[in-house]
């Protein structure tokens, strides 16, 4: 919805031919397409008192035009049955999180929380729903922001492997 954050994501992701954008609010996209796994960086902080109008970054921080429910209903409409989200959200949701992903028939696969400085102390988590039915949930060690960009840029190792696989 950010123009300048689409294009931002268009850029560092030219060169993979397998992925793609949209820059569409979520909740009026059709497709007919099913997907394997959707990518979101969702707001992610309730929305405390109504205002007549809101900033950009009133939209891309705070559930105003998308919470969560919203969030996960549309992406268990667009996800294969054993697709994939991958997103971040705060540490102090998690049981809200939980308990909204059983609505959509989405289980969370993955939790990994994530320190933004180099103290031990996370508010935010990388998680993964996975469609079907619910099992196990893997917790994975505490990230540092270092771990995090190492895994990023192992991500896009994979993902341009894959392409050149082709």
């Amino acid at each position: 919805i950010e123009e300048h954050a689409y294009h931002q994501a268009v850029s560092n992701l030219a060169d993979y031919d397998t992925v793609r954008l949209f820059n569409q609010d979520i909740n009026t996209y059709q497709s007919d397409t099913l997907y394997d796994v959707i990518i979101s960086n969702p707001p992610y902080f309730p929305l405390r008192y109504e205002k007549d109008e809101y900033t950009a970054k009133d939209i891309a921080r705070s559930e105003v035009c998308l919470n969560l429910d919203q969030l996960l209903k549309c992406c268990a409409r667009l996800l294969t049955d054993k697709g994939i989200i991958y997103f971040v959200y705060p540490s102090n949701r998690i049981a809200e999180l939980i308990a909204c992903a059983m609505n959509y028939r989405l289980k969370v696969a993955t939790l990994q929380y994530y320190a933004h400085s180099g103290d031990d102390v996370s508010n935010v988590m990388l998680v993964t729903l996975r469609k079907g039915k619910p099992g196990m949930i893997k917790m994975y060690p505490l990230l540092t922001k270092q771990q995090l960009m190492d895994k990023v840029n192992q991500l896009g190792q994979a993902v341009s492997d894959n392409d050149d696989s082709k």
